[in-house]
Formats: structure tokens, C-alpha cells, sequence
């Protein structure tokens, strides 16, 4: 006659039947969470974001990996804000999910939930005529290793007539002293999203990146 299996054996048999399906079960939310947009469709919004870092997880669905990356996100109406994304990448995408590069980025508009990376960012410049060649240029020598940053103010900030995804180009004049004690004064260009054009009145202080070795090459920053 057989022997009963004893309560407790059934209990740990369950329970590990149990604790293995709701691994799968989150395991593929969480796959799915970072293959697309998952919240709510009515609250998606899409910004534009900038690559700060990429990292692996070492995690991959399908022989794909999942990335860690760190983005700035420029909300329309709010101040920057930084966030991490966990995505799973295509090979071919690769490319484009670099730090340095600017993509869409869509969430859940209010919390910043449920962000996921839509793929690079085209601009669509209309208006006046505008080499975007200034941007990529600033943003080369603005890098961490050769700039500073300090604190300047507004002298003046003008519309440019560029449109660069609807949002207007700005030539904003400021002026500002460098670390070794130099007073400078020019011109720099920005992309204003209302937030940021917000800000653009003469006497208001803002941030300012500089280059070391050439101090007339600087830019705003929140």
C-alpha cells in the first residue's frame, strides 16, 4: 500500500508552482514594458529626449539586449527632467541609442510613467533658413572636458523667424564673467519650448556652459 504524500511536500510543491508562474507572468510584463508603450493611451505624451548614458543590464529577450538609458526630457511646459529607461534594443537601433543622440520619448503625461523610447528624433525646420550644423557644433564644444559653467544674465533675446518642430530658434544676448575673472558678452542660439521662453527677459539670470579656450562659444542651460 502506498504511503500518503505528506501535507507539508504538497504545500512546498504548490508554492513553488505558484512562485513559478507569477515570475513568468512579471517576467513577460516586464519584457513587454520595455518593448513598447504600455500606459495609459489617452495620457501618452511625446517629448524630445537627449542620451546622457547607456548601460547594459544583461538581461536578453530573444537575443536582444536590454538597455539601461539614461535621458534629459524636455516637457513642453515643465523644466528638464532626467530619467532612466530600461528597453529592450533592436541591433539595428543600436545606432541611434547612443549618448549624444536625441530621440522621441514617450510617457504617461503627469507622472512620467510607462516611458519608453520611441526612436530617433527628425527636426522639421521651417521659417527662416537655419544651418542645424550650429547645434551639433555648440554641443561638441560645450563638452564636459573642455567647459565651464557659471552664471550670466540676460541682456536681450530675440525670435530668429526659425521654426525647428514648431518650437521658435532664439538669439538670446547675455553676458558673464569666467572663472579667471573675464567679462564677456554675445550671442548664443536656442530651441525655446514655452517653458524655457519663459525665461528670456532681459536682467533675468540664467545658467550659463562656456568653452575654456574660447569663452565666446556658450550656451544657456536650465
Amino acid at each position: 500500500m502506498e504511503e500518503p504524500i505528506p501535507v507539508l511536500v504538497i504545500i512546498i510543491y504548490a508554492a513553488a508552482i505558484l512562485f513559478s508562474t507569477v515570475s513568468v507572468f512579471l517576467v513577460a510584463r516586464s519584457v513587454k514594458k520595455s518593448r513598447q508603450y504600455v500606459g495609459d493611451p489617452s495620457k501618452k505624451e511625446v517629448v524630445m529626449g537627449f542620451i546622457q548614458s547607456v548601460e547594459e543590464t544583461n538581461w536578453f529577450v530573444n537575443n536582444r539586449p536590454e538597455l539601461a538609458i539614461k535621458l534629459m526630457i524636455f516637457p513642453m511646459n515643465e523644466p528638464v527632467k532626467v530619467i532612466t529607461v530600461k528597453q529592450v534594443i533592436s541591433y539595428l537601433d543600436i545606432l541611434n541609442i547612443q549618448p549624444g543622440k536625441y530621440v522621441n520619448v514617450s510617457y504617461e503625461a503627469g507622472t512620467y510613467r510607462h516611458a519608453f523610447i520611441e526612436g530617433p528624433k527628425p527636426f522639421e525646420v521651417t521659417g527662416e533658413p537655419f544651418d542645424m550644423k550650429y547645434f551639433d557644433e555648440i554641443r561638441e564644444n560645450l563638452k564636459t572636458a573642455f567647459s565651464l559653467e557659471t552664471q550670466g544674465k540676460i541682456i536681450y533675446a530675440e525670435k530668429t523667424g526659425t521654426l525647428v518642430d514648431m518650437l521658435p530658434v532664439y538669439r538670446i544676448r547675455a553676458s558673464f564673467v569666467t572663472a579667471d575673472g573675464k567679462a564677456v558678452e554675445g550671442d548664443t542660439f536656442r530651441i525655446c519650448r514655452p517653458y524655457l521662453a519663459g525665461l528670456l527677459f532681459p536682467g533675468n539670470m540664467i545658467g550659463i556652459v562656456y568653452n575654456k579656450q574660447t569663452p565666446a562659444v556658450f550656451t544657456m542651460v536650465e
